[in-house]
């Protein structure tokens, strides 16, 4: 049993000797009393954890009585527990918390002063009602770093004394910061009763009772190891040495180096005293050195990454006292590797051990053999392509049998889990776990408001007041189950719910009264939640019919589906009443009685998981509520937007833990502490900017212009994290990032502390193939890979050694079998892949009228859309903004609709149907509300006006209805045979039973430009707008109706004439081929472009109309599928594009005339 005291340091390079140790120690001298727990001071949960399973490894297979706790909470128990509760409270009034809501409460009234300045000049710079408290929980966060890391500042201020320490040395506050120590002297006189419980002065009362006396037994534990930190406060070691005074300290430093390194940074004099060296200087090292010269002696990673790490172990020297005892009973405490010889391992393992050993880069690098895989790099272009790399790296670790990998071996860290955690799911998640491909994940260190559907949910309720409420926000609310529970929903009902509320109008805001608030016309009710559930109502009630009450019915109400819009309206009302009730502030209790209100009414929470979360929420609330009770503050009324960012903030501190070693490979953050040894270690999203992650420190932070040994910094931190990171790594390092641009493919620089490991490496080996052949390829080179674009990429599965994407670069490859087998089905070529087209897919034998018009309009698309399933900027959003202005179909539905209403009435009625059209549109929401409204009407009114005209130029006939016409079979090349399907409307004759058929009547838009003038005007046919009505014409003459189609235009009103069934037939034909040879390859066929070049045979005006010029932006910018297929006019092959264009589009031009009824 144990009667040892004193600060046990214990040094290792490997933490799994350092674990393997304590768990010796422990069971050889067990505690005392078997019912005390054993006592682990860790950084983090995912240390813990480890622990626990390696405890839990043990012969006896159990992990019992064991606390681990984080350093500063275990420090302010032994305080209460040493200088008793009444002396110390369970929460210092001067804890961050607190203090916060102390300065908030007193900073209003102090800021007047002078001293006081600089702070209300922040304060009144904005009238945010959060600015002053985020003023004061800034100011709160800095007095509490000061009480851990500059104790003796503090204790200067109290005492009067506007003092500070610049390197070393006494230093006056700057003039500008001198409200600093002010500040802290009101604090410290307002809570005089309690002046000596803030943690500066409570520590030094710790430390001066336990080296002048003894403790209550049972206030220290008997035992306290300290295990994986790598960097302490000296505030928190002069406790643990305290302690150590009465209690065995056992700490476990994961130290990289054998031998004392603290020289090898510069501008640390103090650190090569030779009484301070806790460990002996590397053999070769010249006991002085200059600042000059300190480079030539020092291992390169641990002088640029290793600041931290070094001064943690300079800190140590001073309190380690258990190296003359372990020398008395012939202890060694130092537990490091003994060193192998470099030419045997591994590059991972040769980096590590240079490390290990302190070794300078050498006179002349080391060989290193390849292939060596235990280091590597991987360029990508985006953080998907990142993940999806990795996903086949590890499917190709896993196969290799002398890793013997299994997925709980691996860790993946990144800078910022939330950015990287969509696509690990899209990658990894994608797969069932039946797959041969599935590799099980656990994602880590997410913050649970981002994860949690509930907790979003509450996020949104709180941000009611500052919502628009657009259409996606509140069926975002309605994504939650119990959000739908509350309001009587089903998971089903909400596709129907969103097509009510698309075919409604409505696009945002509650009411015109809620848009007033935000600054809009009191009378803007258009497009809001009550104008479209009025309008469904309406519907419901009337069905559809006139207008009421300026109100158009919403007609797809009904049924047993009606019940639906009660719903929607009893989610709105609820929704409308605590909006107007979280704008009013309220006390702590009242905030806490009104959130719990609020949930009660729009949240029914029955899951289990779901309910401990609430309980989380009300915890948290009760916590709140106490701490400003304790500070004055409880009848103080706050405003929504501080409760709520308080709230949220606490919420979103609240992460998912770490689940080592679960079976799973690990997802991560980068985060300090956390160097737990994995077989395999990779690095995601390591990009010039993102790492090291930028501190933005305030401009008041006076720590950062005065560094001591132990302090943090963000910078540090990542630079250390990295070098743990690659210390820890047993098997494989990766190192991955976006080192191309998506768009151009242009190189973008890694992290500089990965240029810098790649510079490290360049300098210290160099590659040399196996055998006696000299070495052909530079290292970097050969453990680089820069991956393409896509990850079906021809180049993952070729073998031909242009494969690879540099000459010396590893090998691409892929597991995704679906993108194998795409190529697979097209290889071996024997040209270029690209020039040729791909086999054409099976199909039922069957087209219709309609897929060819779209063909003809554009086919190039066809080869997109049609077989590879690609489809450009046709994303499934609903619109959240009233209409403004209307894309070109819009357009055209908005002057049909206009056409409708005034194409058949008396000339001296068109004005008043005109009006009572728009005014229905305007009711249905369908225009831009107000002036843009009425100006859009006025843009319309000439052309709609002007068809209107044409078409009663034409005679007067009687409308038919729709015919389905005969299917008609069209032999195509190879055997095959297409069957077309026509299905035509506009028809007229005579009289309704009067055959035969006159003529077809269609109309659209502009369907011509006009050159010359007068009786000398001549029209130009608009290819693009024609080719829509060719295949039905077609079909019409090959049944034998010879009759002509009128297309009625606002200019002009064009013929297509009447053709002999033969020659129609033949044309369908060439048209049905062409459809199907463009789902094998795209046809180099813009049809503008075609109709310009058919038309004029100029080159020149082809290519403008393509490219577009001064005045037009060309045919290429207007089609996603031209500027990715052919993003130059010469990509089209003019001798190519005129063949194809004489087969489709001739014959139409040569039919067009104007008709003389039309003239």
């Amino acid at each position: 049993m144990t009667a040892l005291t004193g600060f046990t340091i214990l040094h290792a390079n490997r933490a799994e000797m350092l674990r393997d140790v304590i768990l010796a120690w422990l069971a050889r001298d067990p505690l005392s009393s078997p019912l005390d727990d054993e006592v682990f001071l860790v950084q983090s949960q995912g240390m813990a954890q480890w622990l626990k399973h390696a405890l839990a490894e043990s012969p006896a297979g159990i992990a019992a009585a064991l606390d681990f706790q984080l350093p500063q909470g275990f420090l302010w128990r032994c305080y209460r527990a040493v200088l008793g509760e009444d002396s110390v409270p369970a929460q210092s009034p001067f804890d961050k918390a607190p203090l916060s809501w102390r300065l908030y409460r007193e900073l209003p009234a102090w800021l007047h002063e002078p001293v006081f300045a600089p702070l209300a000049r922040f304060v009144e710079a904005d009238a945010d009602p959060r600015r002053l408290y985020q003023l004061a929980h800034q100011l709160a966060d800095l007095y509490d770093q000061y009480q851990s890391y500059r104790a003796d500042w503090l204790t200067g201020w109290e005492n009067g004394h506007d003092d500070i320490t610049r390197h070393g040395r006494p230093a006056p506050l700057p003039e500008g910061e001198r409200w600093q120590a002010e500040l802290w002297r009101r604090l410290a006189g307002q809570l005089a009763s309690a002046r000596h419980t803030h943690r500066a002065a409570v520590h030094q009362r710790f430390v001066a009772a336990l080296r002048e006396g003894t403790p209550p037994p049972g206030s220290l534990p008997e035992r306290v190891v300290v295990f994986g930190l790598s960097a302490l406060p000296q505030q928190t070691l002069e406790a643990l040495d305290a302690i150590s005074r009465h209690s065995h300290v056992l700490m476990a430093v994961n130290n990289p180096c054998r031998y004392y390194w603290g020289d090898i940074v510069e501008g640390r004099e103090w650190l090569r005293r030779q009484a301070e060296q806790r460990h002996r200087r590397r053999s070769g090292m010249p006991a002085a050195l200059d600042d000059s010269t300190l480079h030539l002696h020092a291992h390169p990673l641990l002088a640029s990454w290793g600041r931290q790490g070094r001064d943690f172990i300079a800190l140590l020297a001073d309190y380690d006292r258990w190296q003359s005892a372990a020398a008395t009973h012939a202890q060694d405490i130092d537990l490091f590797d003994e060193a192998v010889p470099a030419g045997t391992l591994p590059l991972l393992q040769q980096v590590q051990q240079a490390v290990l050993e302190l070794e300078p880069l050498p006179a002349e690098p080391h060989r290193l053999p390849l292939p060596d895989h235990s280091i590597a790099f991987h360029v990508a272009h985006s953080p998907l392509r990142e993940v999806e790399i990795l996903h086949d790296q590890l499917l190709a670790m896993f196969d290799d049998p002398e890793l013997a990998l299994k997925p709980r071996d691996v860790m993946v860290m990144v800078p910022d889990i939330s950015s990287y955690a969509p696509f690990i799911r899209a990658v990894f998640g994608k797969l069932p776990p039946d797959h041969p491909r599935f590799i099980p994940f656990a994602l880590s260190d997410q913050s649970a408001v981002s994860t949690e559907p509930l907790l979003r949910a509450l996020q949104q309720l709180l941000d009611l007041p500052a919502l628009r409420l657009t259409v996606s926000e509140v069926l975002e609310l309605l994504d939650v189950a119990a959000m739908r529970r509350r309001f009587r929903l089903r998971e089903t009902d909400l596709p129907l719910l969103t097509r009510w509320i698309e075919g409604s109008g409505i696009r945002w805001g509650l009411s015109a009264a809620q848009r007033a608030e935000l600054g809009m016309p009191d009378d803007f009710d258009q497009n809001s939640w009550h104008f479209g559930l009025d309008r469904m109502l309406l519907g419901y009630a009337c069905g559809a019919g006139a207008s009421w009450q300026g109100m158009a019915p919403y007609d797809e109400v009904g049924g047993m589906d009606a019940a639906l819009a009660g719903q929607l309206a009893d989610l709105l009302s609820t929704l409308a009443h605590w909006r107007q009730c979280l704008q009013e502030p309220a006390t702590p209790a009242g905030w806490q009685a009104r959130i719990a209100a609020l949930a009660e009414a729009c949240l029914d929470i029955k899951d289990e998981h779901d309910l401990l979360l609430y309980a989380g929420i009300a915890d948290t609330l009760d916590n709140w509520v106490a701490t400003l009770d304790g500070n004055g503050l409880a009848d103080t009324r706050l405003p929504l937007e501080v409760v709520r960012d308080v709230l949220l903030g606490q919420l979103a501190d609240t992460s998912v833990s770490m689940r080592f070693l679960g079976g799973a490979v690990n997802f991560g953050t980068l985060m300090p502490m956390r160097a737990i040894p994995f077989k395999v270690i990779c690095l995601l999203g390591l990009n010039d900017g993102d790492y090291p992650r930028s501190q933005n420190r305030a401009d008041f932070d006076l720590m950062a212009q005065d560094y001591r040994p132990g302090d943090r910094s963000r910078r540090d931190d990542d630079r250390y994290l990295l070098l743990e990171a690659l210390l820890s790594a047993r098997r494989r390092f990766y190192l991955s990032w976006v080192g191309k641009s998506p768009r151009d493919n242009r190189p973008r620089p890694p992290s500089v502390l990965v240029e810098q490991l790649r510079d490290y490496l360049a300098a210290g080996w160099q590659a040399a193939p196996l055998g006696t052949e000299p070495a052909t390829t530079g290292l970097l080179a050969a453990l680089t890979t820069e991956h393409p674009l896509q990850p079906f990429s021809p180049r993952y599965f070729s073998r031909a050694p242009d494969a690879r994407p540099q000459p010396d670069q590893p090998p691409l490859f892929t597991y995704d079998s679906d993108w194998r087998a795409i190529h697979d089905a097209t290889d071996p070529p024997a040209e270029p892949a690209a020039a040729l087209p791909l086999p054409l897919p099976d199909w039922d034998g069957r087209t219709d009228a309609v897929t060819l018009a779209r063909f003809l309009r554009q086919p190039a698309a066809t080869f997109l859309h049609g077989r590879l399933k690609v489809r450009f900027g046709e994303l499934d959003e609903l619109a959240e903004d009233e209409p403004f202005a209307l894309d070109p179909l819009a357009t055209h539905q908005l002057k049909s609709r206009l056409l409708e209403a005034v194409r058949d009435v008396p000339e001296a009625e068109t004005g008043r149907h005109w009006q009572a059209a728009a005014t229905r549109l305007t009711e249905e929401g369908g225009l831009p509300f107000g002036a843009a409204g009425a100006q859009l009407l006025q843009a319309c009114h000439a052309p709609v006006m002007a068809l209107r005209q044409n078409w009663h130029r034409l005679d007067d006939l009687t409308d038919l209805p729709p015919l389905t016409l005969p299917p008609l079979l069209l032999p195509l090349a190879g055997d095959q045979t297409a069957t077309l399907l026509a299905h035509c409307d506009g028809l007229q004759a005579v009289a309704a039973d009067s055959p035969p058929l006159r003529r077809r009547v269609m109309r659209t838009g502009r369907l011509a430009d006009s050159a010359g003038r007068g009786a000398d005007t001549r029209w130009i046919p608009r290819l693009h707008t024609l080719v829509g009505f060719w295949p039905a014409h077609l079909a019409l003459q090959a049944a034998g109706l010879a009759i002509p189609t009128l297309i009625v235009g606002e200019t002009v009103t064009l013929q297509l004439a009447p053709l002999p069934a033969d020659e129609a037939r033949h044309c369908l034909q060439v048209l049905a081929g062409y459809w199907r040879q463009a789902h094998g390859e795209p046809l180099p066929l813009p049809c503008k472009t075609a109709g310009v070049w058919l038309q004029q045979q100029d080159a020149s005006a082809a290519r403008q109309a393509y490219e577009g010029g001064y005045h037009s932006t060309g045919e290429r910018a207007e089609s996603p599928a031209l500027a990715r297929l052919f993003p130059a006019f010469e990509d089209l092959d003019l001798a190519r594009l005129d063949a194809l264009a004489t087969d489709l589009y001739a014959p139409l031009l040569a039919s067009v005339t104007v008709p003389e009824s039309a003239a």
